[in-house]
């Protein structure tokens, strides 16, 4: 419901944003790092700060942080394969360096989705593969499946839970009909139309942090800190007056699904959801905190879908 959250909610997304800040700014953490899409394309994460944005972003998703964990995972994975590449392995064929980096980021990512193969498919799709198409997803998988063994073997669950088909989530036996076309174009296109406003939505929390930094630009500790604290305290007000945008949705999903399924969800409140959950991930992104935006996305889609 509207104005469901807690007000203390807005303390703890600000101290976030005050304790990402001075780490910010104290380590000089840089603000053009490649994120997380750029590293798996230039099959290279500089080792240098991966211990730095991992804790960032685990401060930054414990604190509320509308972001998932990819960034960090794929980071770790990815910049101790390139350490391992750089100073200890040489490959004569340098593609098969470009493939180990990638061996590492799945093999972080194997742990995150209910299955291992997921993370694999995301970097073949976002990556060209540096050997052939066989070869790179079978040491890809690889190192994904046993990422996914032993982490199931200690923690038997995944950031995002498996939904069960009981109940009518989903349907078991599906029969081909001509209009299952139109229903498929119509979804491509309500898509289409979130992936715009999203990037207009990150473009707008963009420009406003950003003169709120170029005003501030005298004075270096200020403009490195006050957006974060700002920008955590417009999380917690969000989350208080909309709690099913809180964090990036692994907690809220299931439930967004569940009584959607039973009509108990008022439209007024999915679509304000909706739009709130595209500010929270732009002022996340842009705020100082440090993450991903695939978990974030699949929440937005899950609102528009219910």
């Amino acid at each position: 419901q509207f104005y469901g959250g807690q007000l203390y909610w807005a303390i703890i997304t600000s101290f976030t944003g005050l304790l990402v800040g001075l780490i910010r700014f104290y380590t000089s953490y840089p603000e053009n790092l490649p994120g997380l899409f750029k590293e798996i394309l230039q099959y290279h994460v500089d080792p240098t700060w991966v211990i730095h944005s991992f804790f960032l972003s685990m401060i930054s998703l414990a604190g509320g942080a509308s972001l998932g964990p990819e960034q960090a995972l794929a980071s770790i994975g990815g910049g101790l394969a390139t350490y391992v590449t750089d100073n200890y392995v040489t490959f004569v064929d340098e593609q098969y360096s470009k493939l180990v980096v990638l061996g590492g980021m799945a093999s972080a990512l194997g742990a995150l989705f209910p299955t291992p193969l997921l993370g694999v498919l995301m970097l073949i799709e976002l990556s060209n593969l540096p050997k052939t198409y066989m070869e790179s997803t079978l040491v890809m998988s690889c190192g994904a499946c046993i990422s996914f063994l032993v982490y199931y073997s200690m923690v038997d669950i995944s950031l995002i839970e498996s939904i069960s088909s009981k109940g009518g989530v989903f349907a078991l036996y599906w029969k081909f009909s001509e209009t299952n076309c139109l229903t498929a174009f119509s979804i491509g296109v309500i898509c289409a139309a979130l992936g715009i406003s999203i990037l207009l939505t990150i473009g707008i929390t963009k420009q406003i942090l950003n003169r709120i930094r170029i005003r501030l630009n005298r004075f270096k500790f200020l403009s490195t800190v006050l957006p974060s604290v700002l920008a955590g305290l417009a999380l917690g007000l969000i989350y208080w007056a909309l709690p099913l945008t809180i964090g990036n949705g692994s907690m809220v999903i299931t439930s967004i699904i569940s009584y959607g399924k039973q009509n108990k969800l008022s439209n007024s409140l999915l679509i304000s959801s909706l739009f709130a959950k595209m500010f929270t991930l732009g002022i996340s992104m842009n705020g100082g905190f440090v993450g991903g935006f695939i978990f974030p996305i699949i929440t937005i889609a899950t609102f528009a879908a219910v």
